[in-house]
């Protein structure tokens, strides 16, 4: 999948990130918990997936990519 590379400032494929994000999106499902961003502290907010809508995970996996130099 493309994403938008941070350093690169393009978007780029990374399968090694890819991969990455797969496995916390199994994660998430597999404890029917989220990761979300807490925009008002700048931190992550841990939800259960049954109070949140489950396309949570696709923003997961939208992520940009910072990983290269």
């Amino acid at each position: 999948m493309n994403r938008w590379s941070v350093k690169e400032k393009r978007m780029i494929s990374n399968p090694k990130v890819d991969a990455f994000l797969v496995d916390i999106i199994k994660v998430c499902r597999q404890h029917k918990m989220a990761i979300g961003h807490e925009d008002s502290g700048g931190g992550f907010i841990i939800s259960s997936l049954s109070d949140v809508d489950d396309s949570i995970l696709d923003w997961i996996g939208s992520a940009a990519d910072n990983t290269r130099s």
